[in-house]
């Protein structure tokens, strides 16, 4: 649905006079999540899709990455379809997602992260919660992931080097 439904607006909104179209994009789409590479994939399509139209005519086609939403979102309807009333106390609240989206909108790039922590951690998060898996799941997952063992490597590793000072990001 997400990437045909962007292959139509684009057919209905190419020459609209638009000025932006903003595509709801996931911080999924820069994790593996065991069973979902649907959800995955269709959201690198969006972010693939922002950049491929970056400096085109047309509209601004914007890809923002959000974070879960506690107020709103996916997140809030499977919680509610599961009959949870406790929505997660972690994610963002309406009114930091409204302020992100202006602060998005007076920017220029193409993709944008909204995360309510620092990225990288919570990308560990998440490959945390693989672990917590039983013992069955991890066996079938890893497996799918990785159904050959990995060479040697013929040189020696180097560790990440980058800036990560959160005062240094654009919006």
């Amino acid at each position: 649905p997400k990437v045909h439904g962007t292959r139509i607006l684009e057919s209905l909104l190419r020459d609209s006079g638009l000025d932006f179209m903003a595509l709801c994009s996931s911080l999924a789409s820069f994790m593996s999540l065991p069973g979902r590479a649907d959800y995955v994939s269709a959201n690198a399509f969006i972010d693939a899709y922002a950049h491929a139209h970056a400096g085109r005519d047309g509209p601004r086609v914007i890809a923002i990455n959000w974070d879960t939403w506690v107020d709103a979102g996916m997140s809030v309807t499977q919680l509610v379809s599961e009959g949870r009333e406790h929505v997660a106390e972690d994610g963002m609240r309406n009114e930091e997602g409204i302020e992100a989206f202006r602060r998005i909108l007076a920017g220029s790039s193409p993709q944008v992260i909204v995360s309510v922590r620092a990225f990288d951690p919570y990308t560990l998060r998440h490959s945390s919660e693989l672990a917590s898996m039983p013992n069955e799941t991890q066996a079938s997952s890893a497996t799918a992931s990785a159904p050959h063992p990995r060479p040697a490597p013929g040189n020696e590793y180097v560790a990440l080097r980058r800036e990560t000072n959160p005062s240094r990001w654009t919006y």
